[in-house]
């Protein structure tokens, strides 16, 4: 937070009222127009002295960023570099982690103690908002990402009776909606959803193998023949099951293809209830869903969390760190 010494504040006030302002904004605003002259007495190094916001009068402003989080670290770093980092970013998963590291990380210690933020929070999130073991994120939501998707009529179309529990049964399910003239995995391409129908197929088929490439980052994991297998099962699916016009899809025609029963399977979070929902679709009547397809036969989680970082930096008229996070109150 600027701070300003009491002679700057006495001298900004007394040139304010002596040239007619009745109360602060007016003092500032008249001093701010001499502030040139101001500085023949005192070096105002910050400027004329700001009124901070009240609780009552703060605002939560946001700047919405298109495409996925990629996009969202290059407008943060860019920021970051042009010295105009935003107070807050919404971040997800190792990225906490990452940005922690370079010391520009709120410790939010403090509020999370006093509104019992562990109490509330999953356990396994905390490892992930408290990665040196103080809390730097305040986390919003909770997904679990590896759902399965189903259209009920492209199911009876395709002669599917049940949910496939395995990535043998989805092949099996899929060369059916393919024999049936169904698209068997509506897509649509892009980086984060490339991204999570692989981190689907390889958890589902190698659990451990998925934490030591994904969680820890081990680099042998990545090389290693259970990847490359999942690698061969996820260009089987991109070969075989989806459609030549992934590249140009959007997210809603994709859903579309699912409403529509053009579409056999849909791999995506559990958010996706909700654009169902929105567009009058119920379950079972119209879709259908389950856990996605796991090779080692028991329920499996892959979590995720939108989570707030409070950046500490100074701003004129922002709340930054802990203020900017009591002001938001991002956990109940």
């Amino acid at each position: 937070m600027v701070t300003y010494p009491l002679d700057e504040v006495l001298l900004a006030t007394l040139f304010g009222v002596v040239c007619g302002a009745d109360d602060w904004d007016g003092v500032e605003e008249v001093a701010t127009g001499a502030l040139d002259w101001l500085r023949g007495f005192l070096l105002f190094k910050n400027g004329i002295p700001t009124r901070p916001p009240s609780p009552s009068s703060a605002k939560w402003e946001q700047t919405s960023i298109a495409g996925h989080t990629a996009n969202t670290l290059a407008k943060l770093r860019a920021d970051v570099v042009a010295g105009n980092a935003p107070p807050a970013v919404q971040l997800k998963g190792p990225e906490i982690a990452e940005w922690n590291a370079t010391g520009m990380t709120a410790n939010l210690d403090d509020l999370a103690n006093k509104e019992g933020w562990d109490k509330v929070v999953a356990p396994e999130l905390l490892p992930v908002m408290k990665p040196t073991g103080h809390w730097v994120a305040a986390p919003m939501n909770i997904h679990r990402i590896n759902w399965l998707w189903a259209s009920t009529k492209a199911m009876e179309q395709a002669g599917v009776k049940e949910l496939p529990k395995t990535w043998a049964e989805f092949n099996a399910d899929c060369d059916k909606a393919v024999a049936a003239h169904l698209v068997c995995l509506a897509h649509f391409s892009q980086d984060w959803t490339d991204a999570t129908t692989f981190e689907v197929v390889l958890y589902g088929m190698d659990e451990p193998l998925f934490k030591k490439a994904f969680v820890d980052g081990d680099t042998e994991a990545m090389r290693s023949p259970g990847m490359v297998k999942a690698l061969e099962q996820f260009r089987t699916m991109v070969s075989k099951y989806m459609d030549p016009a992934i590249a140009g899809r959007d997210y809603q025609t994709t859903n579309d293809m699912i409403a529509k029963n053009k579409a056999l399977f849909m791999i995506m979070g559990d958010w996706q209830i909700g654009i169902f929902a929105a567009a009058g679709l119920k379950s079972p009547d119209d879709y259908k869903c389950a856990q996605a397809p796991t090779d080692w036969g028991k329920p499996g989680f892959i979590l995720n969390s939108d989570s707030v970082v409070f950046i500490q930096a100074e701003g004129p008229g922002l709340r930054r760190g802990p203020e900017a996070a009591r002001a938001s109150h991002p956990v109940a």
